[in-house]
């Protein structure tokens, strides 16, 4: 299987080594892994430092440039030259923790009709428009936000099949397009991960958190200041509501949050049983 990694970057020169180097330097060595960097109104080295560390690590290496358009199209240009079997969507500020993590990714994309696989969280979504985070607690999160790290006793560590997800995630590049891409109508950043994958699961898809030592180390939107990203929020929010009103009102809702595979966490990386 070959894996494409897409990385929306952002004027990250103090930190995209260390990021692109946690993905690169854990793989299993069983996949091709493909690295797109999207490099979104960059005004720092942060290409001269990412081109470098993904040269010494040998992989394959595409580089685009765009011009302030954040995430949500840097990601779609990213989808149209990506030739893996599997995208998997990295923000700039995701450090992995976890060794071997393309073998575990693969073995669950390879499960009938698996739609979007969420990496540092699931969501089980209630007829209200609310939901609420299925995140299991991993020691390598650490505190940088507790949201992002739930009491080990509320979650047990598994792996999850979920309602929606939320990026970082990955998704069979095929089906996307298929989706049509992501979708820009919640532009710049917010509500398109979770709208795809409540329309993968009506579809009859099965959307899954995987829970990888995933660490969120800075607010994704303190890059746009924050009267844009509330009105932003509040746009996607709305747009998601609207499509998804006779599902959110109970006419399609099916509650779901149930564990596929129990994780076994050991020094930092993950070994799991073999009863997918």
């Amino acid at each position: 299987m070959k894996i494409t990694l897409a990385f929306d970057i952002f004027n990250k020169e103090d930190s995209i080594a260390a990021v692109l180097q946690s993905w690169l330097a854990t793989t299993s060595g069983k996949h091709d892994i493909e690295v797109i960097a999207v490099y979104d109104a960059c005004v720092d080295t942060s290409r001269t430092i990412a081109e470098e560390v993904v040269r010494d690590a040998g992989v394959a290496y595409q580089g685009l440039e765009t011009d302030d358009v954040f995430e949500i199209k840097a990601n779609n240009a990213a989808l149209k030259v990506a030739t893996g079997d599997l995208i998997v969507f990295v923000q700039d500020d995701n450090l992995m923790w976890d060794r071997n993590w393309d073998a575990l990714l693969a073995r669950i994309a390879a499960l009938p009709r698996t739609g979007a696989m969420g990496l540092l969280a699931g969501l089980k979504v209630y007829p209200s428009g609310t939901y609420e985070r299925i995140e299991c607690w991993r020691e390598r999160k650490g505190d940088h936000y507790a949201k992002h790290n739930i009491s080990p006793d509320r979650y047990p560590l598994a792996a999850y099949s979920v309602n929606a997800i939320n990026r970082p995630f990955a998704i069979a590049t095929s089906l996307l397009r298929a989706q049509g891409g992501l979708d820009e109508t919640y532009c710049p950043m917010d509500f398109d991960d979770l709208s795809l994958s409540i329309d993968l699961f009506r579809k009859g898809y099965t959307n899954y958190y995987i829970p990888f030592a995933v660490v969120n180390t800075s607010a994704k939107f303190s890059t746009i200041g924050p009267k844009q990203a509330a009105a932003n929020y509040q746009h996607g929010r709305q747009v998601f509501l609207d499509r998804h009103l006779d599902y959110l009102g109970g006419q399609y809702y099916t509650p779901c949050a149930q564990p596929i595979v129990t994780l076994k966490e050991y020094d930092g990386g993950i070994t799991y049983a073999d009863d997918l």
